[in-house]
């Protein structure tokens, strides 16, 4: 089962952990883009500049460890998708792009499961 990782479950160290051993253990293949890495990365920085160095470190081993999990967004497809929250939109064309199975995030309130019609 191929499962996208949002930025927001690989930012707390603790959670990423716990889901990156699932992945070794071949629960799941994991996959992300490089927008959603780079997401990370960036949210570090509210802690400190040491964090984010730290962060991209971490992204160089898990990009090492998971070498297919790097997923390119197919062009043009962000730009037919809506969610909620735009911001969130290349989360869900990169598990498109990447043929996965589900996405694993803590925002559940932008990734609606069904959609009403009016």
């Amino acid at each position: 089962m191929r499962v996208l990782i949002d930025a927001c479950v690989l930012y707390p160290t603790v959670m990423r952990e716990v889901v990156v051993g699932a992945a070794k253990l071949g629960l799941f293949e994991p996959r992300w883009s490089d927008r959603i890495l780079e997401e990370w990365a960036r949210a570090t920085r509210k802690i400190d500049d040491a964090a984010e160095v730290f962060a991209r470190g971490e992204i160089v081993m898990l990009n090492t460890a998971f070498p297919r999990a790097i997923i390119s967004v197919k062009g043009g497809l962000e730009q037919r998708l809506w969610l909620p929250d735009a911001d969130d939109v290349h989360v869900l064309a990169a598990a498109i792009s990447g043929s996965c199975d589900g996405i694993m995030t803590m925002n559940n309130k932008d990734f609606p499961t069904r959609h009403s019609y009016g």
